[in-house]
């Protein structure tokens, strides 16, 4: 839904932590503003010691809060990464369709096949399995006795039409 949403969250983390910083600074420069136009020194001395701390912990808890975000951004980074390698590779579609030329393709993995396969050259799933394109002959009997419909190429039994 969101292309590259891993990106966007470092990226709004990196603002959002330079805001931060400068909340905290500005607030302890108008601390020592403050502190200036009092004109006492006791309280000009307890207003830098307040500022220093206001600043220093604002900084430091952006800075925190900004860490942990951003590993968030990174780990939705991975893991939409490791779900694009994870999707199965699509099957490849050669120029001529095997059904056209009477080939079939696997029910469990798509993947095309030669007409007469037993079983899936690419999943080894069995060709029971298959889509088999209608071949218009009919339905046929196999050696076992089950009469089977024209679009089966391979009998419940594992006959397959073409060795017939």
């Amino acid at each position: 839904m969101y292309p590259d949403v891993g990106k966007s969250i470092k990226s709004v983390v990196s603002i959002v932590v330079k805001i931060g910083y400068a909340v905290s600074v500005i607030g302890a420069f108008l601390l020592l503003v403050l502190a200036m136009s009092e004109g006492e020194p006791e309280m000009f001395l307890l207003y830098a010691i307040v500022a220093a701390i206001v600043g220093a912990l604002g900084c430091v808890g952006s800075w925190l809060g900004g860490l942990w975000l951003y590993a968030y951004g990174e780990i939705t980074d991975r893991l939409i990464s490791i779900d694009e390698k994870m999707k199965p590779a699509q099957p490849k579609k050669s120029a001529l369709d095997n059904n056209s030329q009477g080939g079939c393709s696997c029910k469990s993995c798509g993947a095309q096949n030669n007409a007469g396969a037993r079983y899936c050259s690419a999943c080894g799933t069995a060709m029971t399995n298959m889509n088999v394109p209608k071949t218009g002959i009919g339905p046929w009997k196999c050696t076992c006795g089950f009469v089977n419909d024209s679009s089966t190429l391979t009998c419940h039994c594992g006959v397959n039409r073409l060795d017939i």
